[in-house]
């Protein structure tokens, strides 16, 4: 839909391509385990790696924790081992599976599930430098796997922090949350999208989209609708 604004394109955060690329060594490692075993030999690093080098081959956004490509690979690596953690306590059923159910007034809810276990419980698999509760994220999973026709038993973060090379790497921190208070907190935001969305397509008013300036993300380099006609908040 065109309503009139344009907005800038922006440099992807190192932070996301270092989640993105150890994403894609666990998912490797999860493959490895279905298919007889996790091996020693922690090839999900390399996995990583050129995943990474994908995603910056554009160019990243520095920041003070990962400075250099020098130091992304270190840390690609040593979050990979220490997503070894994860691989060895859950039993997958689905790994990195694409949902998507239909929602009301002709709307289509998606996900990208990380990871659900044998056990029912649905896990999403978080890095960066704060680690936060996710609720609404993991109830919408929630959501799309039930509607899958399986039962979910309950869902969690397994987070890994994204140590600066000069400390030594924190292991996994695992966080459980309440099932049906997530579903409910997914419910509530799908129709808050809904909302806001049907309002903006009718009025092309900005406004009717919550800013939220108060966010990390409210920056230049975060946001390409920052200091643009469609969004003041930053001028």
């Amino acid at each position: 839909m065109d309503a009139g604004y344009s907005i800038r394109t922006t440099l992807p955060s190192v932070g996301a391509a270092i989640g993105t690329a150890v994403h894609a060594g666990l998912q490797r490692l999860f493959e490895l385990k279905i298919n007889g075993g996790i091996p020693e030999k922690n090839d999900a690093a390399d996995v990583a790696i050129t995943k990474f080098e994908d995603e910056a081959g554009n160019g990243l956004e520095w920041d003070d924790t990962t400075q250099s490509l020098r130091v992304a690979h270190i840390q690609i690596a040593r979050m990979c081992a220490a997503s070894r953690e994860v691989a060895k306590r859950i039993q997958p059923c689905l790994v990195e599976e694409a949902l998507k159910a239909e929602v009301p007034n002709g709307y289509e809810l998606t996900g990208h599930v990380d990871v659900f276990g044998m056990d029912g419980i649905v896990t999403d698999f978080k890095t960066g430098a704060l680690e936060r509760p996710y609720q609404a994220q993991l109830g919408g999973y929630a959501l799309l796997i039930e509607e899958r026709g399986f039962q979910v038993n309950g869902v969690q973060i397994a987070f890994l922090r994204r140590t600066p090379s000069s400390k030594s790497q924190d292991a996994v921190h695992w966080s459980t949350q309440n099932l049906e208070t997530s579903k409910m907190a997914a419910w509530a935001t799908i129709q808050d999208i809904i909302r806001t969305w049907d309002q903006f397509s009718v009025s092309h008013d900005p406004w009717v989209i919550n800013a939220n300036p108060m966010s990390m993300m409210c920056r230049a380099q975060f946001c390409p609708a920052h200091s643009t006609e469609f969004c003041k908040m930053g001028c």
